[in-house]
């Protein structure tokens, strides 16, 4: 709390609306998990990450968020992240871009967003 006149912490509009406040530790664990899904590198280490099955129907975002809801969420990934997925995803062709496989982009921004998602994240 402060003695600053009209201030307030601004988690407290957060919890307002119902938002979990997560330690810091949980927030790092989290990029630290989606990072070993991403990077190659580092997967390697303890597993590596074989998204042929995602890359194949990448063309497709409503195909692809279905099937990662199913394989990374069990079906509970709700509509309103499924929508931002979509969306996010649909602003990537899936065609060659600058050198980058579009296709690739598409399944991990998709990948990296749900993984980060409280869908994913909260145990129900």
């Amino acid at each position: 709390t402060s003695s600053t006149p009209g201030y307030a912490n601004f988690m407290t509009f957060f919890a307002s609306a119902g938002a979990v406040d997560f330690p810091i530790e949980v927030l790092q664990t989290l990029f630290d998990d989606a990072e070993v899904f991403l990077d190659a590198s580092l997967s390697q280490q303890s597993f590596l990450p074989n998204y042929e099955a995602e890359l194949a129907i990448a063309d497709d975002s409503q195909a692809l968020v279905e099937h990662l809801n199913t394989v990374l969420t069990f079906g509970t990934l709700s509509d309103t992240t499924a929508t931002l997925v979509i969306e996010a995803i649909n602003e990537v062709p899936a065609n060659e871009i600058n050198l980058f496989n579009g296709r690739a982009i598409r399944v991990y921004i998709a990948v990296t967003m749900i993984l980060t998602s409280p869908d994913y994240l909260v145990q129900k």
